[in-house]
């Protein structure tokens, strides 16, 4: 049994060697081309302390910028409700420099 198992790794080891193509690294695949660009998650903004961060929310007609955890992913709070200021509405935002307003 065990000379079957060392036969069938040696025969199946030139067609897993043969099948892999060798391709040069160049600096247009790095640079130019986006072979190895990072992901982004679009509309994630980290706040200054590292362990929370925020997003927009979109529920029905009410636009919500909310605070969650990084740990545990859950949401911390709501910080602004566009149904408490009058039906604002709004696509974007920016906290100062201490993230307190």
């Amino acid at each position: 049994m065990r000379s079957f198992v060392n036969f069938i790794i040696i025969f199946f080891i030139p067609f897993f060697t043969l099948t892999q193509e060798a391709k040069k690294l160049t600096l247009e695949d790095i640079y130019f081309s986006n072979t190895f660009s990072q992901d982004w998650v679009w509309g994630l903004n980290s706040m200054k302390n590292g362990k929370e961060y925020t997003v927009i929310d979109y529920i029905k007609n009410d636009v919500s910028i909310d605070k969650y955890s990084y740990k545990s992913g859950k949401k911390i709070n709501s910080i602004l409700k566009s149904s408490k200021i009058d039906s604002l509405k709004f696509d974007g935002y920016k906290f100062n420099s201490n993230e307190e307003k």
